[in-house]
């Protein structure tokens, strides 16, 4: 290497702070990288106009009102500032904060994006279709992998065991839940869930977790939803569980759903039926409110067969002493005749003794019922 004479070393000294590198060496005939060396030696600083130059690959000026125009009035974003200058983004984030810019929040500039029909680059591409989408949900994937090892590890460290002997332990030998292992572990609950299924770990049976929240052990024993929720809370959750109830109950009935859909009595009303030629439906849905054991739509006829105990047949339970089922039973059925009977409906209610005992005596009562609708004039 040349050694640096008393002549150069002058220049350098007196022109390093307001020239380039590049002027310097073209004078000096030297390299770069030697002047940057005896620079440092000689702990020499360049200005900071003269660093910018330097960096600087561009004539390109942006003025503080070009800028707050196209910003600020225009609110254009700063990439898109950038491209039509043609100047880089960095560049224009520089000159924002030279020119003491307040930038949009992130928020804004999205909304801003957005509006204007902006659309992100990765729009309508997957990455079976594009290379660049691939390669980052691959980089994703590695990612989330390796802080999730690193997580796992840490906790191993803090209970001294592997992760997977600790559920293990804790759900099996502890006897602990879900719930309780993520509390100790500093992690949700779902994460144990997801962590279980990875370890091949048995579930319990639900029952045993259930079996023990029965009576005192039950967090919510002993209170009312209005002890929970409030009173105005709890009324309309009530509201809406009832409502829900008739609803679901009644789609049940209608698609033959119901373990007692067809009872016993309904089968041997449905073939005394069936051996007069009598067309029927059964299970029929009125206005989403009721549904009925058998219906004859084309005369108008409701049929409804009732249990001796559940719709407490008066020959054998005094109405003055029924039970709650049956005092609700009863009243509902009155309200059911009536509906009917506004909406046009002729109901022919047969208890079960009665059934039973002759069911060819019950299909008689709706044959007649049938002649009365065909020829009113007989009723007469």
């Amino acid at each position: 290497m040349k050694k640096w004479s008393d002549k150069e070393l002058i220049y350098l000294k007196d022109n390093y702070k307001t020239k380039i590198n590049k002027e310097i060496c073209d004078v000096l005939h030297r390299s770069s990288s030697s002047v940057r060396f005896m620079a440092s030696k000689l702990e020499l600083r360049k200005n900071e106009e003269v660093v910018c130059k330097a960096r600087k690959h561009t004539n390109i000026e942006l003025s503080k009102e070009i800028l707050e125009k196209l910003y600020l009035k225009d609110k254009k974003s700063v990439r898109k500032i950038a491209k039509e200058i043609g100047l880089g983004r960095n560049t224009i984030l520089y000159y924002l904060n030279k020119y003491n810019i307040l930038r949009r929040s992130i928020s804004e500039a999205n909304k801003s994006f957005y509006s204007d029909g902006g659309k992100i680059w990765k729009a309508g591409l997957t990455k079976e279709n594009d290379k660049r989408v691939f390669i980052a949900t691959e980089k994703m994937k590695l990612t989330k992998k390796r802080q999730k090892e690193e997580k796992i590890k840490v906790i191993e460290e803090k209970i001294k065991m592997p992760l997977k002997e600790a559920i293990n332990k804790f759900y099996w030998i502890d006897n602990l839940t879900q719930e309780k292992i993520a509390k100790s572990l500093g992690m949700p609950r779902e994460r144990i869930i997801r962590l279980m299924k990875e370890f091949d770990l048995s579930k319990r049976p639900n029952f045993e977790f259930i079996s023990k929240l029965k009576g005192k052990n039950h967090p919510s024993y002993g209170k009312k939803w209005e002890d929970i929720y409030g009173v105005e809370e709890a009324k309309k959750l009530k509201a809406k569980r009832s409502a829900w109830g008739r609803e679901n109950i009644i789609k049940r009935l209608k698609n033959n759903q119901m373990p007692f859909s067809n009872t016993k009595i309904e089968r041997i009303m449905a073939r005394a039926l069936a051996k007069r030629n009598i067309p029927y439906l059964t299970q029929y849905e009125i206005d989403n409110k009721f549904v009925c054991d058998f219906a004859l739509p084309k005369h108008r006829i409701i049929i409804e067969c009732d249990g001796d105990y559940w719709h407490a047949n008066p020959l054998f339970y005094d109405i003055n002493k029924l039970g709650l089922r049956q005092k609700r039973n009863t009243q509902r059925d009155r309200f059911k005749n009536e509906y009917l009977k506004r909406k046009g409906w002729k109901v022919l209610r047969f208890f079960e003794s009665d059934i039973k005992k002759s069911p060819s005596e019950c299909v008689n009562i709706v044959e007649e019922q049938i002649k009365k609708v065909a020829n009113p004039f007989d009723s007469l």
